[in-house]
């Protein structure tokens, strides 16, 4: 399903689908920091693209011995309040 007439009917299938509410992605990035245009790339920060139904989005990604996370939601279905306080109390039992 190449090309324009494949990427309509994907789109179709993505605006009905409800089975993705939220994806979780990592994704490895190089061990050394590499150059740009002769200038050193000193980070980078995953983004989590929200498509179709997809209310949420959580993206990590390594660079040069470090770890960057992203969070992506949708606001006007994902209530940040309550999103904020499931997160913290996730991220302090995995501390632990």
């Amino acid at each position: 399903m190449r090309g324009p007439v494949g990427a309509r009917i994907m789109d179709r299938i993505g605006q009905r689908q409800h089975v993705v509410g939220g994806f979780v992605t990592n994704v490895p990035g190089p061990a050394g920091a590499p150059r740009l245009a002769g200038a050193p790339v000193v980070a980078i920060w995953p983004v989590a693209v929200l498509a179709a139904n997809v209310r949420l989005g959580v993206a990590a990604v390594s660079y040069a011995g470090r770890l960057s996370c992203s969070v992506h939601f949708d606001a006007a279905n994902v209530p940040g309040a309550v999103f904020v306080r499931a997160m913290s109390e996730e991220l302090t039992r995995l501390s632990k």
